[in-house]
């Protein structure tokens, strides 16, 4: 037989007529298909024939007779069979009733020509786009667009309408016949036909994880209609793409060379196409730009140099009284400008007191809003800024500027240079390194913003200068040379008649301060009762209860003197703290406070300081104040101990804390990671779990979420490391089908009879959650008989069955534990005890046992912990730690294998080690039992971020610093090894997450296997 089904050859006359006689309708039908498959004989063409769930049936045949009385294929069957011709492209149905021909209908003539599919995922896609032509011959070709929910037979024809005729009387065969010819180019499509847009205008990452502009290039008209409108408000600025190697100076230079006030509002309009990259930097346009026209740079030529949303017209929202159309501007525009136009008088201006305030709420509401439309905001305005704040707008006088080009001419190529920002950020983004140059040009910028900008117009110059930056990055020089110089003295004069000096003076001194502290000039101790303090020592008391550090008045004079230059006059100093509040008030005035001091040699007297707030203070000098009482707990990198030392945290000076494992102690190890998804708990564990295993633990991993996979692993750690240390055993039915790696039912290893009923008590124990006492003494009494004549294993089954014939609580377990048993005989086991996998596999075991997030019972996984933990009471020798990748609902009520391992697992060397997400969770309230844990790993909170952060000793959320948490930021509570004690104490500190890799153990590692 042929792979395919192919009917050659055959007239349709040969087959004999159905009883009863055919209607005119079948008549009808059947003579069209008889002309139909005469024709093909004569052509010598083939057809394709299915059957009603449209599987090709195989088979080659002369004729459609030979066919219909070959018993071997039609002998006794009731069948529809759907035939096509060999394009599939003309379909009809025929019916067998009892293996003869009954009727045969003409369903429907369609040629796809083409399909793209759009936004499609794992699992499904949001649209198909089809161009198909609805009959052979020379009929017009149709687009249609149907959305995912109507890929079915009873919507789709209704996304065909030009098939009306042919659908009439079979419309669900129909739509089956069309979702089956759409499912050959949706099944395995070719890359060229997926496309993807946002849900957003803007930059977003696509369903396929890449960063795309929407709308997109040539967006469909037959989609318009699926999608937001406020997308749909933007227009893309071409139908053609430029190439990233494209050089836009040639093009822009004589436009804007030589003419600074036009380069900085192109600098504008280039930061715009990028606001939402700044809002995820924490940059946002906090300030209107109001732009004043000028008979030579009327509003028409403003618009055509700032509006980057729609290239159809020069049109722009009014600033009033009507807003609803800047309003909607507002809400809509993502990296884009807002352009409003402003046309009243400065006696006028109430009239436009609804769009100035709508302006205004915008730049105020920019930061803190994960639904904020993320933009900047232009007004092209003569008296605007006699209404807005100058903390909220920067104000450009164009003056006397000429213009030797027309407004076509700038809009124009503008546009063209707006579709050649949006490759190259696309591109950049996922071809290239863009987000880390941009962000790394943030970071320089923030970082280096002069003292004399003020500072509501922070955002408005990191923004500027780094749109120089990446222009500067893309393409040849275009700028004046002193653009930067321009810009900051621009900005520095938007507020200059107001900007308040103690400002500035706060700002030089806290910037030169800071840079002290960092470079190590203070000697930093903490505040006592009575504080050892040497007049003249440059030292900094802490006092971190008070979140305030005192720093001797004359060293903040000599700051002053020596290395400022915003003041003449050392008090100014004094004042400009006091007044801009990082000095504490009083009701006397006073602007330094005393402390108790004494000298080195014993000599007490008032020590007059500045008690400066923590405000004033950059992030990372406060966590190294942070860590001040800290430092016998701190080790760096070449100080860490190298025997038995497990680095758990790294500090933001780059030392390490961590735990001294001791076998003698017998302290706990529990380990409790929480935090929200994406904090970076997974990747916590998979480093300690290389650490441990690396100071010669026994590691075994109950993976119940797929969190550790080996091509998850592979993301988190080297390759190498991962081709080393671990072997994978995958139970569950979602990854594989490996046996279960023991025996759950051995007694090998149990040497006297007490010992055998420990070992499978523990077992049923683990499939049955709680036993009350009666039931419990008698389950230990028959285990008493039946173990004792038992040598090296004992059928579980067959234990089962016992325990149902006697019947009552005997039953009840052998119900309870029964279904997991099946399971188990399902998949098989190993005829092996966990000591004998440990010594064929001297590596970290990931048993998989499929996703359970979520299950009520975890019956097998509470087994294979039970059966671990009982061989290690057993063979006592060196550490277990037992990993739980998701803990949510498992089982810790007393008695339990993971209750038991928290309880009394340091006795036995013994550590849990699992991760969830709130740390406070009412509807987990058995997690209660891991917060007894000795390690307490808390990454940003999901919930009650407040709570956790009071619990940990902070005020609040904000002091704790969960709002600048990045993933792998946390902040450790356990048993902190103290290297004057030579003991494991009581310690929180913050910091990161450390990485395998970043320690000795990772040397050790590649010492050990070769790796280098």
């Amino acid at each position: 037989m042929a792979e395919d089904s192919i009917l050659t050859g055959g007239v349709f006359t040969d087959v004999r007529a159905p009883k009863p006689t055919p209607s005119a309708t079948e008549k009808a039908t059947l003579q069209k298909a008889v002309e139909l498959l005469n024709t093909k004989k004569r052509l010598g063409l083939s057809l394709t024939i299915y059957d009603r769930n449209l599987n090709k049936i195989k088979g080659k045949f002369d004729n459609i007779p030979e066919l219909l009385h070959t018993p071997d294929f039609i002998a006794h069957l009731n069948q529809d069979i759907y035939v096509s011709n060999n394009n599939e492209t003309t379909w009809f149905q025929l019916k067998l009733r009892n293996g003869r021909f009954a009727a045969i209908t003409f369903l429907l003539t369609l040629h796809v020509n083409w399909v793209k599919i759009i936004n499609k995922t794992f699992y499904s896609y949001d649209f198909i786009v089809a161009g198909y032509t609805p009959e052979d011959g020379n009929a017009e070709a149709v687009t249609t667009a149907i959305p995912w929910s109507d890929v079915t037979p009873e919507k789709i024809v209704k996304h065909f309408p030009q098939l009306a005729g042919q659908t009439a009387n079979n419309h669900n065969e129909i739509g089956k016949l069309i979702c089956f010819i759409l499912s050959k180019y949706t099944r395995n499509p070719k890359p060229d036909s997926l496309e993807y847009y946002g849900s957003i205008q803007g930059f977003s990452k696509n369903k396929d994880g890449k960063i795309r502009f929407s709308p997109p290039i040539g967006l469909r008209d037959e989609l318009r209609s699926y999608l937001p409108a406020k997308m749909l408000s933007r227009q893309y600025p071409g139908i053609s793409t430029w190439g990233v190697a494209k050089d836009w100076t040639p093009t822009l230079s004589p436009l804007f060379a030589g003419k600074k006030k036009l380069q900085l509002l192109l600098l504008y309009r280039l930061a715009s196409w990028h606001s939402s990259f700044f809002a995820k930097k924490e940059v946002y346009s906090d300030n209107v730009l109001i732009a004043k026209p000028t008979a030579e740079a009327p509003v028409a030529f403003l618009v055509a140099i700032l509006k980057n949303t729609r290239y159809d017209s020069l049109d722009a929202p009014p600033i009033g009284p009507n807003v609803k159309s800047l309003k909607y501007e507002l809400e809509a525009v993502n990296d884009g400008m807002v352009v409003a136009i402003d046309v009243f008088a400065a006696d006028q201006l109430k009239k436009a007191g609804k769009g100035y305030d709508l302006l205004i709420n915008d730049t105020s509401c920019a930061a803190g809003n994960s639904e904020t439309a993320n933009h900047i905001s232009a007004l092209l305005s003569g008296y605007a800024d006699l209404y807005i704040p100058t903390d909220k707008c920067c104000v450009l006088e164009l003056g006397d500027m000429s213009v030797e080009y027309s407004v076509e001419m700038y809009k124009n190529s503008l546009k063209c240079f707006d579709s050649g920002v949006i490759e190259q950020t696309e591109y950049g983004c996922n071809n290239g390194n863009f987000i880390k140059v941009f962000n790394g040009y943030v970071d320089e910028v923030r970082n280096g913003i002069p003292d004399k900008i003020p500072h509501s117009k922070h955002n408005t110059y990191i923004m500027l200068m780094t749109a120089l930056r990446i222009y500067n990055e893309w393409y040849s020089p275009l700028f004046s040379p002193d653009i930067e110089q321009y810009i900051g003295d621009w900005l520095c004069s938007q507020e200059q008649d107001i900007q308040p000096v103690n400002d500035v003076i706060c700002s030089e001194y806290g910037k030169i301060l800071n840079q002290k502290i960092a470079d190590g000039y203070y000697r930093l101790i903490m505040k006592e009762e009575t504080t050892p303090f040497d007049k003249g020592s440059h030292t900094i008391v802490v006092d971190k209860d008070e979140r305030r550090i005192y720093v001797e008045t004359a060293d903040s004079f000599d700051i002053a003197k020596d290395e400022m230059t915003s003041i003449a006059d050392t008090d100014s100093l004094t004042a400009a703290l006091y007044s801009g509040g990082y000095l504490p008030h009083n009701a006397k005035g006073e602007k330094s406070v005393r402390i108790a001091a004494i000298t080195s040699d014993g000599t007490p007297y008032p020590l007059y300081v500045h008690a400066i707030s923590y405000k004033l203070l950059t992030q990372e000098n406060k966590l190294r104040l942070d860590l001040l009482d800290k430092e016998a707990n701190l080790f760096k990198y070449g100080e860490m101990p190298k025997e038995g030392f497990l680095p758990l945290i790294k500090t933001v000076d780059g030392r390490f804390a961590g735990k001294m494992i001791r076998y003698a102690a017998e302290e706990s190890n529990i380990y409790f990671g929480t935090g929200k998804t994406g904090s970076g708990k997974s990747w916590a564990i998979a480093q300690l779990i290389c650490m441990l295993f690396m100071l010669g633990q026994i590691v075994v991993v109950f993976d119940v979420s797929g969190s550790y996979t080996k091509e998850k692993l592979l993301k988190m750690l080297p390759s190498e490391v991962v081709e080393k240390l671990f072997e994978f055993i995958n139970i569950g039915a979602e990854y594989g089908m490996d046996m279960i790696p023991v025996d759950l039912g051995s007694l090998r290893g149990c040497e006297t009879l007490p010992d055998k009923k420990r070992a499978i008590y523990s077992v049923l124990r683990a499939a049955t959650g709680p036993l009350d006492k009666g039931t419990s003494r008698k389950l230990k009494g028959f285990l008493s008989d039946y173990l004792k004549d038992k040598e090296y294993s004992v059928s579980l089954n067959n234990l089962c069955s016992e325990l149902e014939e006697a019947g009552g609580w005997g039953a009840e377990i052998a119900d309870c534990v029964q279904s997991v048993l099946d399971d188990i005989k399902e998949v098989g086991f190993e005829e092996q005890t966990w000591e004998d996998l440990f010594s064929q596999e001297r590596k970290i075991i990931v048993i998989s046992l499929g996703n359970e997030v979520g299950d009520s019972t975890h019956q097998l996984l509470d087994m294979l912990v039970g059966s671990l933990f009982n061989w290690q009471m057993s063979h006592d020798s060196g550490f277990l730690s037992i990993v739980i990748d998701e803990l949510i609902d498992q089982e810790f009520s007393t008695g339990s294998p993971l209750q038991t391992i928290v309880k009394q697992g340091r006795k036995f060397h013994t550590a849990l080690i699992g991760a969830t997400q709130d740390y406070f969770n009412q509807g987990s309230s058995h997690l209660d039992v891991m917060k007894q844990a000795n390690i307490k790993s808390f990454c940003r909170p999901g919930k009650s971020e407040d709570r956790v952060a009071q619990k940990l000793g902070y005020r609040d959320a904000i002091d704790a610093g969960f709002n600048k948490f990045k993933a792998g930021d946390v902040i450790i509570e356990f048993d902190g090894y103290n290297k004057e004690t030579s003991e494991n104490e009581a310690l929180t500190i913050k910091g990161r997450v450390v990485d395998f890799v970043e320690t000795y153990l990772y040397e050790k590692f590649k010492e050990l296997y070769g790796c280098y």
